[in-house]
């Protein structure tokens, strides 16, 4: 098990199965306990927030926030499943979780106050979500397998 605990107060940058930078005031906690997974982050601003789990095995995490007071909490179990998760703006939030093999999110939230609310259970599920402007609110639960979602909210 690989536990990664950062509050950033200067420029970090790790490399390995995990790589990460920040700066300013910002967290970065992961958990990882998988193997042949990577998990990708990056933050720059101030007050970011990243909660990662990661369990399974070859998973990939790519993570950045940009601008102030984003949050992103992130749970992936299962075999090769992905998440790319961008937050550009200011007190965005996103909750991410993946259960089952081979399942796919790409997330962007970018501009202010938008919260969204992912749920993948199963496997080979497929969702492309984008949230454009302010105060956007967007839950989806994909349980079962070979489903696709994808929703533009501006």
């Amino acid at each position: 098990m690989k536990t990664l605990r950062l509050m950033c107060k200067t420029l970090i940058l790790l490399t390995g199965f995990f790589s990460i930078s920040a700066l300013a005031e910002n967290s970065f906690d992961l958990d990882q306990e998988s193997e042949f997974s990577q998990v990708i982050g990056s933050q720059l601003g101030q007050n970011l927030k990243a909660n990662i789990i990661q369990k399974g095995s070859q998973g990939n995490i790519n993570l950045s926030q940009r601008g102030d007071s984003n949050q992103s909490d992130i749970s992936q179990d299962g075999l090769e499943n992905e998440i790319l998760l961008v937050q550009i703006g200011f007190s965005n939030a996103a909750t991410v979780t993946q259960n089952g093999d081979n399942n796919s999110i790409n997330l962007l939230q970018r501009g202010a106050r938008n919260e969204l609310n992912m749920l993948q259970n199963g496997s080979s599920n497929k969702a492309e979500l984008k949230q454009y402007g302010s105060y956007k609110n967007l839950k989806i639960n994909q349980i079962g397998h070979y489903m696709s979602v994808t929703v533009t909210q501006r």
